[in-house]
């Protein structure tokens, strides 16, 4: 079950993400920001074996902030090292 940000909660938590990242200066797809968001909603839903939607309910409310930190590590990665000479 994908969720979208016609639920209050995940509209809440796409948000942060969203302010997160623009703090940043990271720019990030809205459809990227929520895929990273539904799978870190899954993957909470899987371990404690409830629907995503219910998961939703034990999101703490840095979950946001998780993400956004998740998704500029990823986008660090994927530039690589730098040579700052």
């Amino acid at each position: 079950m994908v969720l979208t940000r016609a639920t209050p909660r995940f509209a809440q938590l796409a948000s942060l993400v969203e302010m997160e990242l623009a703090l940043s200066g990271a720019p990030v797809l809205p459809g990227l920001i929520d895929a990273a968001l539904n799978a870190q909603v899954e993957n909470v839903a899987e371990r404690i074996g409830v629907e995503p939607w219910r998961a939703l309910d034990y999101a703490p409310d840095d979950l946001g902030t998780m993400t956004a930190d998740a998704l500029v590590e990823v986008m660090l990665e994927d530039l690589g090292p730098t040579d700052d000479r």
